[in-house]
């Protein structure tokens, strides 16, 4: 630990610190979201899913693919959208829900209204995982 309070150490691939950073909730919250616009949403219908890196720390070489779980994790980003709305009343936050909500919706209906929704979501031609 230095007097700054980070914690230093090293590895194979370099020397890493970790620190605090104060912020608000808020200011939390701004950062994941554009974390997510940038890096984690792939289909215009908004789906979120994990992502891989071409190297550790590289956000670069994003690697999307389809997933069985991008209704999961997108009906989790758009219960975590409502709760932002529900707490704060912006609308960005409800634009994004109803984005969410389209995006499954989408995936009801692609089964063609049966019982079950479908998991994931994949293009064609998927070569990037990522769909314009």
């Amino acid at each position: 630990m230095d007097r700054e309070g980070r914690a230093w150490f090293a590895t194979d691939g370099g020397l890493g610190a970790i620190e605090r950073r104060p912020m608000t909730l808020a200011q939390k919250a701004a950062h994941y979201e554009d974390e997510i616009e940038r890096y984690i949403k792939r289909t215009p219908f908004g789906y979120t899913s994990e992502v891989g890196l071409g190297a550790p720390g590289d956000r670069s070489q994003i690697r999307y693919s389809d997933s069985d779980n991008d209704g999961l994790w997108t009906a989790m980003y758009g219960a975590g959208e409502c709760f932002a709305y529900g707490a704060t009343g912006r609308p960005e936050y409800r634009r994004r829900a109803e984005q969410v909500f389209e995006a499954l919706r989408f995936l009801q209906e692609v089964t063609q209204g049966g019982a079950q929704s479908s998991a994931g979501l994949c293009g064609a031609d998927d070569s990037t995982g990522r769909m314009a």
